[in-house]
């Protein structure tokens, strides 16, 4: 993995939230196991 120098841009921001959200929504158990409430 490659470390770049300054800020992020928004698309690679949305991308990377994008994969953490698919991640934590077909293995919940790795994000803490519980299920959130409203």
């Amino acid at each position: 993995m490659t470390t770049a120098l300054g800020p992020r841009s928004a698309t690679e921001i949305r991308a990377y939230l994008e994969d953490r959200l698919n991640q934590a929504l077909r293995r919940p158990g790795t994000f803490g196991g519980e299920m959130a409430r409203s």
